[in-house]
C-alpha cells in the first residue's frame, strides 16, 4: 500500500494530467494475455457504485441484496458471497465497507434489509428493489459520499446507466 501511495504522489507531480486506473486481476499481471488484461481494465469502473438508473442500487448494494434470501444469513456468509460476486472484482471490498452498506440498507422507515446481531435478512421491500419492481430511492433516502460526490435524498443528481456504461444526470 505504501508503494501505491508513493506512486500516486509521484504521478501527481510528474504527470498531473495523467489518468491512472487501478485494477485487481484474479491472476498475476505477468501471466495474463492481452485479452483478459483488457477485460480486467474494462471492468475497473468505480462508477457502478452510483445508484443504478433502473433499480437505484449501486453495485455493492445490488451484490449484497443478491446474496440474501430466506432464511437470514450470517454476516460472514453474506460477505463471502458478495466478495465472490463478479461486480465486486474491481472494488476491493472489505467487511467494514460491506457492513456500512448493509447499515444504510437497513436504515429509515422502509428498510431493505433487517440486521439482528450477526444475521442479515432481506425485507419484502428489499426483494422488490432487488428484483427491479421498485426503485431503491422511492423506498429510502440516501446520504452517501462517492469519490467526492454527495448522494443525498431521494432524488440524486447522478445515476449509473449499466447499458450505456456511463453516468447520467437525472
Amino acid at each position: 500500500m505504501a508503494n501505491l501511495a508513493h506512486l500516486a504522489a509521484w504521478l501527481g507531480r510528474a504527470r498531473p494530467a495523467a489518468r491512472v486506473s487501478l485494477i485487481f486481476p484474479a491472476t498475476p499481471l505477468g501471466t495474463m494475455d492481452a485479452g483478459p488484461l483488457a477485460a480486467c481494465f474494462a471492468a475497473r469502473l468505480h462508477l457502478a457504485r452510483f445508484p443504478s438508473a433502473t433499480t437505484g442500487l449501486g453495485s455493492v448494494d445490488a451484490a449484497a441484496l443478491a446474496a440474501l434470501d430466506d432464511p437470514p444469513r450470517r454476516f460472514a456468509d453474506v460477505f463471502r458471497a458478495v466478495a465472490r460476486d463478479e461486480r465486486m472484482r474491481g472494488h476491493a471490498m472489505t467487511d467494514v465497507q460491506l457492513a456500512a452498506h448493509l447499515r444504510a440498507l437497513a436504515d429509515g422507515p422502509t428498510p431493505l434489509v433487517r440486521l439482528d446481531g450477526d444475521e442479515v435478512a432481506i425485507t419484502r421491500t428489499g426483494r422488490a428493489v432487488r428484483d427491479g419492481a421498485r426503485d431503491r430511492l422511492d423506498a429510502q433516502r440516501l446520504d452517501w459520499w462517492l469519490g467526492g460526490v454527495r448522494l443525498e435524498g431521494q432524488r440524486v443528481r447522478w445515476r449509473w446507466d449499466e447499458a450505456a456504461q456511463r453516468i447520467v444526470a437525472t
